[in-house]
């Protein structure tokens, strides 16, 4: 088994350097920091179509939506950890990392109908969300762990973790958040070690 981790970070948001990429880069350079490879993906960057629920997948597990997407998808399977960072719109996950998870429906017939695995890594994986909200609780987070709960479990992830930072709307206002950078350090090194102590 490859001894270095590999660790994928997606960024739902459309505004670059804005909270929830500040949280993701921590998180990636914590990983590095601790001998992990990491690989980051900035969804609005991207041409990602919606899931057009045409059943092109149904027999190959394969989406037939030729777009940037298909540059995705093997990133997914050799990850041994996945960060989703994304802001919360509309009490749910930006629609740019719904979308990507919406186009996720190929791994979920691939391995639930077509019964094969979706992880290219012997390892026991771990997903963690990363998620910063403008008003509310932690309630208003709610909807955003129950989607990426499922895209987790759809990609054989155990999730991990969820850190959420109601009230913090600005850019870069995450920053002065007393203790948010320390809980990403703390997460991200907690995971590696799950990852790690799964797998022996």
């Amino acid at each position: 088994m490859d001894s270095i981790l590999r660790v994928l970070g997606i960024g739902g948001s459309p505004r670059r350097g804005g909270n929830s990429e500040i949280l993701l880069d921590e998180a990636l350079r914590t990983a590095v920091a601790l001998g992990a490879s990491a690989e980051k993906i900035v969804l609005n960057d991207l041409s990602i179509a919606p899931c057009q629920e045409c059943s092109g997948c149904d027999a190959t597990g394969r989406c037939i939506v030729q777009d940037e997407m298909q540059d995705i998808y093997p990133r997914l399977r050799c990850a041994d950890v996945m960060v989703l960072a994304t802001p919360v719109f509309f009490s749910g996950p930006s629609a740019q990392l719904k979308a990507m998870i919406d186009r996720t429906q190929a791994c979920w017939v691939e391995r639930f109908v077509l019964k094969r695995p979706v992880s290219d890594t012997a390892r026991m994986r771990r997903g963690l969300l990363l998620s910063v909200g403008a008003r509310g609780g932690e309630a208003n987070f709610q909807a955003v762990e129950k989607i990426v709960r499922t895209f987790f479990y759809t990609q054989s992830v155990k999730y991990q973790d969820g850190l959420f930072f109601p009230n913090v709307d600005h850019k870069a206002g995450i920053l002065s958040v007393d203790g948010a950078m320390s809980r990403v350090q703390d997460a991200v090194q907690l995971t590696l070690s799950e990852v790690v102590a799964g797998s022996r």
